[in-house]
């Protein structure tokens, strides 16, 4: 297992209180005494030799645990490793002797490897000096085997030395998980930030469109009221001409026709041909207008400054004759014309 495959968490950040907040507040030592139950191991100098607990019934007891344990004498060295921590290295024995900060890696920036060692040390002080059970997180490397590990600590004492039990439980699988799940839940989140964004610029594209809509609606609707009120006008202007009039247009078609010229013509709107069929001949009254056909309403359209166009024409009347008239052309602003016809003879 590689540092990479485990969590980054600080270690040994849970609160600690000072062995001498302990001693002032009356706290009792809860110090595992097996003075008596190794009392025939123990020397007459009073020592006790870690080496051979493996075959003292205390030894068999940590053997027989089911999770990793090992014992650290006074000079934080690792005396002993129960056979459960084969479950985390398959060469333990070799673990006696190791100082035990040596299982705790340290970061490469130098300032904190020393916080960590010092936390470390600081951590094994108070178990020896309160004689009080801890509980810490770490993370442990054995034998290049990394794990995540929440360290139970109890003092142990063997006749006048002490030392403390240290039992490994295995947090790597739990840690893995929360972190997969934690990610996951960031995912998660940044996809439901994503659709809230998506679905608040789409709302916003909505509001926008409503927006532009409702004004092109209006505009349309302004524009409509404009051609009706214009279309009343022409209407009426129509009406008051004592002369037989038309609105064209810029395609020849009739638009409008007001009732002398249904009387002099014979046509109604509806049956009307287009301009360019019911002149047969135009003759523009202007020497300067002098081309055949109807080219004088073609100048009329082109021109940027003349408006008006007068000529004088053969037009084809409903019943088939033909009636000589002189029509006046008004180009009007938005490109239709305005026309006025004059009757002068009858073929």
């Amino acid at each position: 297992m590689t540092e990479e495959d485990l969590p980054h968490f600080p270690s040994f950040d849970e609160p600690e209180q000072s062995a001498q907040q302990l001693r002032g507040g009356g706290v009792a030592t809860e110090t595992i005494d097996l003075t008596s139950l190794l009392m025939d191991d123990v020397y007459a100098s009073g020592s006790f030799d870690l080496s051979s607990v493996g075959s003292t019934a205390f030894g068999k007891l940590l053997d027989a645990l089911p999770m990793p344990a090992i014992l650290i004498d006074q000079w934080y060295s690792v005396g002993f490793a129960n056979q459960s921590c084969g479950k985390i290295t398959p060469d333990y024995r070799k673990l006696r002797g190791v100082p035990f900060l040596d299982l705790v890696p340290r970061p490469v920036d130098s300032e904190r490897a020393q916080a960590l060692a010092d936390k470390t040390e600081l951590l094994l002080e108070r178990v020896f000096s309160t004689r009080k059970p801890r509980v810490a997180e770490a993370i442990l490397e054995i034998h290049k085997n990394r794990i995540w590990a929440k360290l139970h600590l109890r003092a142990v004492r063997i006749a006048s030395d002490r030392h403390v039990l240290v039992l490994i439980e295995d947090l790597t699988h739990d840690k893995k998980q929360l972190e997969l799940n934690r990610r996951r839940e960031s995912e998660s989140r940044k996809v439901h930030d994503d659709l809230v964004k998506r679905l608040q610029d789409s709302n916003w594209e909505l509001t926008s469109t409503a927006e532009r809509l409702r004004r092109e609606t209006a505009d349309h609707l302004k524009t409509q009221r404009e051609l009706r009120t214009e279309k009343k006008k022409c209407t009426l202007l129509l009406d008051e001409s004592s002369t037989a009039a038309a609105l064209v247009a810029p395609t020849g078609t009739f638009q409008e026709i007001n009732r002398r010229f249904t009387e002099m013509f014979g046509y109604d709107l509806g049956d009307v041909p287009n301009l360019r069929q019911w002149i047969t001949e135009a003759r523009p009254e202007s020497a300067a207008e002098s081309a055949p056909g109807v080219d004088w309403l073609e100048t009329l359209n082109q021109s940027a400054e003349k408006q008006v166009a007068l000529a004088s024409a053969t037009v084809t009347c409903k019943d088939g004759t033909a009636a000589d008239v002189s029509i006046t052309g008004i180009r009007l602003d938005d490109g239709y014309y305005f026309l006025t016809c004059r009757r002068t003879s009858t073929s």
